[in-house]
């Protein structure tokens, strides 16, 4: 069974990069996605980048180059070997709003069935890929929101959904805009009870392209079931910090995406 391809500083590395556009030549950059339909917006090209990935010593021996595809379009490309090794996506054949699809892993010249969930907003997306109950991939894009954007003051709650292989759920996020934190929840998981999103800071992020944007990158969860070592990571986006994506997981055997829409701030 194919198991988690990159190790969790690879994985948290590129979720918090997930707006970039990477660079590359040679083979490498002859081996680029073809895009699936014309880029005509900013968030068009939020759903697509390409960089460089770092690969532990420990991959030496197992690391393969592979793809994942949904309805003949590749979503998910790793590339190169372990001295040179390239990540890219293409999200822009997924649909707006909520959907699950039957992908492709094809590594090795061999095909697996995956699962592929997304959540698509106006301005930033969610995306986690499955073998059976397995996460291969987690990756949340979007027009990133740099801390300059933000508001000097007032709170705003963020709803919208969260999902996971099994099940779906309700995403709540409050952020003071004031003191740059911020808290949630997540209901209706049965396998945990109710999530709770502890409160954490938001931060500026610096790209490796230079692009600003603001993120939690390891705020704590509690549940009323008494798991451990859950955590969550976020990006807020659009011009005005219109949405949040991001995931939660535990220890890299379980994730949950989950989007959020803000709605009127307050003072």
């Amino acid at each position: 069974m194919y198991k988690t391809m990159l190790n969790l500083a690879v994985i948290l590395s590129a979720t918090l990069l997930t707006a970039c556009g990477g660079g590359g030549s040679g083979e490498n950059a002859a081996n680029a996605l073809t895009p699936t339909q014309p880029q005509n917006t900013a968030f068009d090209a939020a759903k697509q980048y390409r960089r460089e990935i770092l690969l532990s010593k420990s991959y030496n021996q197992m690391f393969r180059p592979y793809d994942i595809s949904v309805n003949g379009h590749v979503i998910f490309r790793v590339s190169g070997d372990i001295q040179s090794a390239f990540k890219e996506t293409d999200f822009r054949s997924l649909p707006t709003g909520y959907s699950s699809h039957n992908g492709t892993l094809t590594r090795d010249n061999r095909t697996t069935p995956v699962n592929v969930l997304s959540y698509q907003g106006f301005h930033s997306g969610t995306v986690q890929i499955y073998d059976q109950a397995i996460p291969l991939e987690r990756e949340f894009y979007g027009i990133p929101t740099p801390s300059s954007a933000l508001p000097a003051k007032g709170q705003a709650t963020y709803t919208g959904m969260a999902f996971d292989r099994y099940e779906r759920g309700k995403f709540t996020y409050d952020v003071d805009f004031a003191t740059k934190t911020g808290h949630g929840s997540i209901e209706g998981f049965g396998r945990y009870g109710d999530l709770f999103l502890e409160e954490a800071q938001i931060n500026p992020f610096w790209k490796q392209t230079g692009s600003p944007s603001t993120s939690i990158t390891h705020g704590k969860i509690t549940d009323t079931k008494g798991s451990r070592n859950l955590y969550y990571l976020l990006n807020l986006y659009g011009d005005h910090a219109e949405e949040i994506a991001g995931y939660a997981e535990m220890e890299g055997k379980e994730s949950i995406g989950f989007h959020g829409t803000r709605g009127d701030i307050s003072n």
